[in-house]
């Protein structure tokens, strides 16, 4: 397992089977008082694999669509469709498969909740970043941006400083991008612990997310 970024001791490590995140981060000495394991990154060769398979069936059911639609004389009359089926299967064919297993990264979690210690396979590798203190705007907003982030501000407190949302904007479907690779959604949640000395609400936006409109 490779282990880069914010660990005392990173580089490669030999495990064995049975090997737990918290095993492992005891033998890198911990991580540093800089660490932000909210944006915490685990990749796996096996869901990247999963993910390269789940591409090329994509690819491959877009295909046959389009096949099937141009045989049967369907984009004929419906052109502006080709568009977006050739857009898509642009994406698909560009998409690159990561391998991302969006799961708890920080090590004061692992103690309060046993589950979140998983098991390591081999090739896994974790990056854990420094402390990130933005927040960034983007989609059907007046103005895009990125600002410093603030403890309790909320969705709508970030929309004011980007200038507001758009008419064309759809305001059921606002999301936050976390750091950790979880999205949720503009509604209130429980409490919970994130670092050892802040607790977030989760109608709270974490520094380091990334609110899509």
């Amino acid at each position: 397992v490779k282990l880069a970024g914010e660990f005392n001791n990173p580089g490669i490590y030999p495990i064995s089977k049975g090997t737990t995140l918290s095993e492992l981060y005891d033998r890198a000495g911990g991580l540093t008082n800089q660490a932000f394991p909210l944006g915490g990154i685990l990749t796996r060769e096996s869901i990247q694999l999963i993910e390269s398979e789940a591409l090329a069936r994509s690819k491959a059911e877009l295909s046959e669509i389009l096949a099937s639609a141009a045989a049967s004389g369907f984009l004929k009359q419906n052109s502006t469709d080709l568009v977006g089926l050739i857009a898509l299967m642009t994406s698909i064919s560009n998409a690159q498969p990561v391998g991302r297993l969006v799961t708890e990264l920080n090590p004061s979690q692992f103690r309060k909740n046993p589950g979140f210690d998983i098991v390591l396979e081999d090739g896994d590798a974790i990056y854990i970043p420094e402390m990130q203190n933005t927040v960034t705007i983007v989609g059907q907003v007046l103005n895009p941006v990125t600002v410093p982030h603030t403890v309790g501000a909320t969705f709508d407190d970030y929309l004011k400083l980007a200038g507001g949302i758009k008419k064309e904007a759809d305001k059921n479907k606002i999301y936050a991008l976390l750091p950790n690779g979880e999205a949720i959604q503009r509604k209130g949640g429980v409490l919970f612990s994130s670092l050892p000395y802040l607790s977030f609400n989760r109608e709270d936006i974490l520094p380091g997310s990334t609110l899509v409109i």
